[in-house]
C-alpha cells in the first residue's frame, strides 16, 4: 500500500459494492459483491467477471464467498490476480448468484 492512502482502490469496471479496510499490519481486507443476479431469459444465473484495480503491488492471500449466510463452494477459484506490478494490481472476480466475496491481500 502507499503511505498516507487509506484505501488503495482506484477503479472497478462495472457497478458493484466494495468495502475495504487496511489493517495495522498492512493487510488489505476487501468485501466485494455484485448484487445483480445476471439472470438470462430462462432465469439462470450467468457469472460475470468484475475487475477491481488497486494502487500498488498486492498478492491474494485468501478468498471466500457467501450467498446470504451460506458459504459458496469453490469461491477461491472465482478470484484471481490478473496482473500485479509496483504501480497497480488488478483482481478479477467471477461474480455469481449475487454472492459476497471476502478477500485478504498483502
Amino acid at each position: 500500500s502507499v503511505e498516507g492512502e487509506t484505501v488503495p482502490i482506484t477503479s472497478v469496471d462495472r457497478p458493484c459494492l466494495v468495502m475495504a479496510e487496511v489493517k495495522a499490519d498492512g493487510e488489505l481486507e476487501l468485501g466485494v459483491a455484485d448484487p445483480d443476479l445476471n439472470l438470462d431469459e430462462d432465469g439462470v444465473n450467468q457469472p460475470q467477471a468484475l475487475r477491481v484495480s488497486l494502487r500498488g503491488a498486492w498478492d491474494l492471500v485468501e478468498a471466500k464467498g457467501s450467498v446470504c449466510a451460506w458459504g459458496l463452494p469453490g469461491a477461491g477459484e472465482d478470484v484471481r490476480v490478473v496482473s500485479s506490478g509496483e504501480e497497480e494490481t488488478i483482481i478479477e472476480i467471477l461474480c455469481r448468484h449475487g454472492a459476497s466475496y471476502d478477500l485478504s491481500l498483502r
